[in-house]
């Protein structure tokens, strides 16, 4: 939820891709809006582009917390139900989770 920057993402990009995940992003990662990363409506956006990406095996949540509470009511789950992916992170999404 809350805005991050490449060089904080950099430690978990370079792990990931030295033990064989081809890691993506979502269009709009390093959006800022306020304290958050981007608008309600990009990180929704890219929320729903990682669920229905065909391709995308694992969601690895940079933040989690309140701004997960302000997007979490306009997801379509109906692609995640047929074809579930992992959903890994800290700081709080256990709105996701449920």
């Amino acid at each position: 939820a809350r805005k991050v920057s490449i060089a904080e993402m950099e430690p978990a990009i370079t792990f990931l891709s030295n033990v064989g995940f081809n890691v993506i992003f979502g269009p709009n990662l390093f959006s800022e809006w306020n304290q958050f990363g981007g608008t309600d409506a990009q990180r929704a956006a890219d929320m729903q582009w990682a669920l229905d990406h065909p391709e995308v095996k694992a969601v690895f949540f940079a933040r989690g917390g309140y701004g997960t509470l302000r997007i979490i009511d306009h997801i379509d789950f109906s692609t995640f139900k047929t074809s579930p992916k992992w959903l890994v992170g800290f700081s709080d999404i256990t709105a996701w989770l449920l």
